[in-house]
């Protein structure tokens, strides 16, 4: 097992690399994917052998002990465990700005989709406007969403990396100050759909007092009629 390459290893499961992993003295939480645990694998038996083939020849009095060697393996191990960790933060932190980019993008999108639509149908007639208030709502709730995420995004990512954090949190406050902008953009766009709305309800309640009206009137003919 210890000739295997990088391909062979990847074939086993990653619990089984773990677990191959943590007899090496490796964490397995350090290595994000199959592959980076398989090549710090294939690195430690490599270290061990060499480790083991200067032991032997130290036995033999072909080579005089040394302490230097071993100290600068260590330190040479450490450095790779903390890249590896700094590797896995950025990953995370790219993942995490990723999705929420894209929850973002998407809550724009449908709120930009419901005024459009919410500003076609007050022109025709008010109940057709129930799906377009549902896709503002819609991305409203996205958008919180959004935020919501980004803000424990900045908090998970302060205690593991602070500048990988604030790169994040940068690239979040880009995508609010565009949201920003195109708020701006459509402001017309919103004072004219809240007025469309103030105009929606009246027409409304304009058409509940008719309905009354008629219906009080029907009353009175009955009784009348038949009275």
């Amino acid at each position: 097992m210890s000739g295997e390459s990088v391909e062979e290893l990847e074939s086993h499961t990653r619990k089984e690399l773990d677990e191959i992993g943590e007899s090496l003295g490796l964490r397995s939480t350090d290595y994000p994917n199959k592959r980076s645990i398989a090549e710090a694998i294939l690195k430690a038996r490599k270290e061990q052998r060499e480790r083991e083939t200067m032991e032997k020849e130290r036995e033999r009095g072909g080579i005089r002990r040394e302490e230097a060697p071993v100290e600068e393996l260590k330190k040479k191990m450490t450095k790779d465990t903390v890249k590896g960790k700094i590797a896995t933060i950025r990953l995370t932190a790219e993942k995490m700005r990723d999705d929420v980019t894209g929850m973002l993008q998407d809550g724009v999108s449908k709120l930009k989709a419901g005024m459009t639509e919410m500003q076609r149908g007050i022109q025709e007639q008010a109940n057709e406007n129930v799906q377009a208030i549902a896709r503002f709502k819609g991305g409203v709730r996205e958008i919180l969403k959004g935020v919501r995420a980004v803000q424990s995004c900045i908090k998970e990512q302060v205690t593991e990396n602070r500048k990988a954090a604030a790169t994040f949190h940068s690239g979040v406050q880009e995508l609010l100050s565009s949201v920003q902008e195109q708020m701006k953009d459509n402001r017309e766009a919103w004072v004219a759909m809240q007025s469309g709305v103030k105009e929606m309800q009246e027409s409304i309640r304009e058409m509940q007092i008719s309905i009354n009206d008629q219906i009080a009137e029907s009353q009175t003919y009955i009784r009348e009629f038949y009275g």
